[in-house]
């Protein structure tokens, strides 16, 4: 296939009225501000376990607004702007529309969301697991230490149970050296 060159041009801004104030916006997010909105929406999110879950939503929520329209527009939105009343007033709604690529940057960020809870749940998962192992290996410690030969013959079937067990829950874990355990999780 012949390759060709192309010149490619940024997309124009556009310019609307909303009641008296023409608003000018850039109709795209550059990947960039998709990677740091992202970032900041998740670290809001997740990461103050002080605030409760819907507190943390709706703030992450109106300051993704707040700063999607700080970066695409001509509006001021670091001098108390009032998020209920530009969301209420309509104007979100005209700027969102004109936003080409905001539905898919809102899929993306529910995906990031979802992948975002999953490696929590998996690090947690394995948390508990890794903890049920030890507890395991430090009760057969203590029953070696008290017992005699029968006993260590049955304390060596319940180790090896376990490992089975954490080999189920996590597959490739018990022939993974320490340092792939991570990987294994994976």
């Amino acid at each position: 296939m012949e390759k060709i060159k192309i010149n490619l041009q940024q997309m124009k801004d556009q310019t609307f009225k909303f009641g008296d104030t023409d608003i000018t916006i850039r109709t795209r997010l550059s990947v960039s501000e998709k990677i740091a909105l992202s970032e900041q929406y998740l670290s809001i999110l997740f990461d103050d376990k002080d605030a409760s879950l819907s507190n943390r939503y709706l703030i992450a929520e109106y300051s993704l607004i707040l700063q999607i329209v700080y970066l695409i527009s001509n509006i001021d939105t670091e001098n108390d702007m009032d998020a209920d009343l530009f969301v209420d007033s309509g104007l979100w709604d005209e700027i969102k529309k004109r936003l080409v690529d905001y539905e898919s940057f809102r899929y993306d960020l529910n995906r990031l969301i979802l992948l975002y809870q999953y490696e929590r749940n998996a690090e947690v998962a394995l948390g508990s697991v890794i903890e049920n192992v030890v507890a395991k290996l430090s009760e057969t410690i203590d029953r070696f230490s008290e017992s005699d030969v029968t006993d260590l013959k049955e304390a060596s079937v319940t180790f090896v149970d376990a490992l089975n067990k954490l080999n189920e829950r996590v597959p490739g874990i018990a022939n993974a050296r320490p340092s792939e355990i991570p990987e294994a999780i994976k």
